[in-house]
């Protein structure tokens, strides 16, 4: 197997008219070359593959899974991209939120507005001091439960 991987490596990287040298170390392991490296080195000759219409086929079936999986993987990012965007956007409107209902409880604890609501007719309705209480209390559950 290796020394199929090394061959192929070989191959790949020489040119035509470039020649391999193979020695056998004192381990008995095989070496390859494009100079002779080693005294015993001699130089072989390596028939480059033709390849047929299966090994064609079986490239161009690997060619199109890969396109596939590339395809499938760039979908899964621009969904997740759309996801974290509409996350963020709904963060900020939350923010925005919670930030307006506590501007609100602050002043109703400041006291500076008097707080109304309109009547039928349009007329302003004065808040009692318990409907105020009451609306303060909804306004701290609102940021409780809103509020990160």
């Amino acid at each position: 197997m290796k020394l199929s991987i090394i061959l192929t490596s070989l191959l790949l990287s020489t040119s035509a008219n470039a020649g391999i040298y193979k020695w056998t170390d004192a381990n008995g392991q095989a070496h390859f070359s494009e100079k002779p490296a080693h005294a015993h080195a001699e130089q072989i000759t390596v028939k480059p593959h033709k390849p047929n219409s299966a090994d064609i086929a079986h490239t161009r079936e690997r060619a199109n899974n890969i396109r596939q999986f590339v395809t499938v993987k760039q979908e899964e990012r621009q969904n997740e991209n759309k996801r974290l965007a509409r996350k963020e956007r709904h963060l900020a409107t939350s923010k925005q939120q919670c930030h307006s209902l506590k501007n609100q409880l602050k002043d109703m604890h400041q006291g500076r507005v008097r707080w109304y609501k309109l009547g039928q007719e349009g007329d302003r309705v004065y808040l009692s001091e318990r409907d105020i209480q009451n609306k303060k209390d909804r306004l701290q559950n609102r940021i409780k439960n809103q509020c990160i």
